[in-house]
């Protein structure tokens, strides 16, 4: 099982492609959807 998340992790960043430079306002959005999926303990620290 180890092996094959290794072979995913080289796949996955062997063929990466410009498509995945979102620029500043993609970076803003993936980091407002990840904070969404944080528990509220983990925003408070974040938050203060």
């Amino acid at each position: 099982m180890k092996r094959h998340i290794i072979n995913l992790v080289i796949l996955f960043t062997a063929f990466q492609t410009t498509s995945f430079a979102c620029g500043i306002k993609g970076h803003a959005l993936v980091a407002e959807v990840a904070f969404n999926y944080l528990d509220p303990a983990t925003r408070k620290v974040l938050t203060e």
